[in-house]
């Protein structure tokens, strides 16, 4: 016989509605239930953010899901290289901060640095405000963003090419000895691959912090 946890003084109604509630709860699959960040359901990943204290804001479905799976470590290490880079990264993969004394430059500061390679689709002012929200949210209180560095390798081909022509003009002249006159030009043709790093720098001057 099912039991209710009721207290004997309930009336019987009572009883019996507590007692079907009570199996009908029972009769629920759970384990479809998730609150991981990886496999839960999009629409309470903003819950979890809230919960989490993390600020997902311009963030896509992919960020969001990383970043809330590193929330823990990321308050842990709050103020550190550690939690900066590993924010900026979920951002931009090849992203990082960069302290003062290891570029020479004002104390307390730290510059962004951003690698993009071959490929700079996405290097825009929205990134950039993007990477600055992340890395003031953090930092420690002290350091302040000096600048943005942007390293991107251009790659191209620049041909070099050539035509020439040339020829031979003989006189002869009779019992003289023959002056031969030849003329002509050095015709070359060749191509050479260049690849260059660009660096763009970005000071703190238009920063907004």
């Amino acid at each position: 016989m099912v039991e209710t946890l009721l207290p004997a003084h309930k009336s019987a109604i009572e009883k019996a509605l507590d007692i079907l509630a009570k199996e009908e709860f029972e009769s629920i699959d759970l384990s479809a239930i998730s609150i991981l960040p990886a496999t839960c359901p999009a629409k309470i990943l903003p819950h979890l953010a809230e919960s989490f204290d993390v600020d997902i804001a311009g963030l896509n479905e992919a960020e969001t899901r990383e970043l809330l799976q590193d929330a823990f470590l990321l308050h842990y290490y709050a103020g550190t290289p550690y939690s900066i880079n590993r924010a900026l990264a979920i951002i931009f993969a090849e992203a990082k901060a960069q302290e003062w004394f290891d570029y020479g430059g004002e104390a307390y500061y730290f510059r962004i640095l951003i690698n993009s390679g071959f490929d700079i689709t996405g290097i825009n002012q929205e990134l950039f405000a993007r990477l600055i929200k992340t890395a003031n949210r953090y930092k420690n209180a002290r350091s302040l963003i000096d600048k943005f560095l942007i390293d991107a390798e251009i790659k191209g081909n620049i041909y070099i090419g050539s035509a020439a022509q040339s020829g031979i003009t003989t006189t002869i002249y009779p019992s003289n000895s023959a002056d031969i006159l030849t003329e002509g030009e050095i015709f070359f043709a060749g191509v050479v691959h260049t690849a260059y790093n660009i660096t763009i720098e970005a000071d703190k001057q238009w920063i907004t912090i």
